[in-house]
């Protein structure tokens, strides 16, 4: 993958990831396990059995969230702090392994902000 290519990437996983985290690791796991998608770097880890099934809690807990007013905000508090650093993560692991770490790190800190 170009630098482009992974600009375009980590900026689309970034910006998913901090409306829902969750959501994002379920759709891109199913869409890989089903073969929808080839999922790029180390990002097929998500198609696991394990982590579509708890991306998919994850993610039915938060849409339940949402409709709990108090829990809801808990929820946003809490999550505030998870979804950047989630996102920097699902960045790290989409460039792929044979680019240098410098340009992983910098597409992780880019998604993740």
């Amino acid at each position: 993958m170009d630098a482009i290519s992974n600009l375009m990437l980590t900026a689309g996983l970034g910006w998913a990831s901090g409306l829902r985290l969750y959501a994002v690791c379920f759709a891109l796991g199913l869409g890989g396990k089903m073969g929808w998608v080839s999922l790029p770097g180390q990002l097929s880890l998500l198609s696991h059995d394990w982590l579509l099934i708890a991306s998919g809690v994850m993610c039915a807990c938060e849409f339940i969230a949402d409709k709990v007013p108090l829990f809801d905000s808990i929820w946003d508090a809490l999550h505030t702090f998870v979804r950047g650093p989630g996102a920097a993560i699902l960045a790290y692991f989409a460039v792929d392994a044979s680019q240098p770490a410098a340009t992983q790190a910098l597409m992780a800190l880019f998604a993740g902000t």
